[in-house]
């Protein structure tokens, strides 16, 4: 896995003040190159639109959601590198999408864990419009 170390000279807003520069990631198959908003650890509530990559393995022990995207539109989740979110509670949401508009889901790799009369999601999408989930895998979640 080769990465680059770019530097960005845009304002960034709390909490991502802190991140003037960041790694990069050079897989072919990810849109952007140099993400301004990465989610490197959950949970995580999208806060504004942009352009959001998960660039590594990310595990949610709660009971909530990993990821939100609540009232925010014009919102892109790219997982890169392989990248995978596994939740370890049977009641956890892995992407929570609620009154958005224009969200894109892209190379998704989810992990649950089952067990009976327990409902856990992969993706939930509620009151949203324009909501694409493309080369997604979602496993060991309970359908009903």
């Amino acid at each position: 896995m080769k990465k680059i170390l770019c530097s960005l000279s845009l304002l960034l807003v709390a909490p991502h003040a802190a991140l003037l520069s960041k790694t990069c990631n050079t897989n072919p198959n990810c849109s952007v190159k140099c993400a301004s908003l990465p989610i490197l650890s959950v949970p995580y509530t999208v806060s504004q639109p942009g352009h959001y990559l998960v660039p590594k393995n990310l595990t949610y022990t709660g009971a909530l959601n990993a990821i939100t995207v609540a009232d925010i539109d014009n919102v892109t989740i790219e997982f890169c590198d392989g990248a995978q979110l596994t939740t370890t509670n049977p009641a956890a949401i892995g992407i929570n999408i609620s009154g958005a508009t224009n969200v894109d889901v892209l190379n998704a790799t989810l992990v649950g864990t089952l067990a009976e009369e327990i409902f856990g999601r992969g993706i939930v999408v509620n009151l949203s419009d324009n909501v694409t989930i493309k080369n997604a895998s979602i496993t060991d979640y309970n359908i009903n």
